[in-house]
């Protein structure tokens, strides 16, 4: 047996990124929110084409491919959810943001941390 849907596999090393990686700051986070509704796109992307390959390729059910693309649709829902993290990250900390994204010259001189 091959293990070519190693999906599993795929998770677990984007669960480990999420425990051990370094946030190193906040514009990493707001890059995450960006992505976010692309990865949930790309995972029930995956589900309807397992779905779709089941019904051509293989001696499965129906109901196994149906299924499948239930869980396709369930991950499609993740998306809508998806699609607010950012906008609402975006307006919470937008004069924060603006800051990061276009700093001021010499704009560390406003640290807060480092004037006290």
């Amino acid at each position: 047996m091959t293990d070519q849907f190693n999906f599993l596999s795929i998770t677990e090393d984007m669960l480990a990124a999420a425990q051990q990686g370094d946030m190193d700051g906040a514009l990493n986070l707001l890059h995450l929110a960006e992505q976010m509704p692309t990865v949930f796109t790309n995972i029930a992307n995956a589900f309807v084409t397992v779905a779709s390959r089941t019904n051509d390729e293989m001696p499965i059910g129906p109901e196994t491919k149906d299924a499948f693309s239930e869980v396709a649709a369930a991950v499609q829902r993740i998306v809508d959810a998806a699609e607010q993290v950012a906008p609402t990250m975006r307006r919470e900390h937008e004069a924060d943001i603006e800051r990061l994204e276009s700093p001021r010259t010499n704009e560390q001189a406003w640290d807060v941390t480092a004037n006290g």
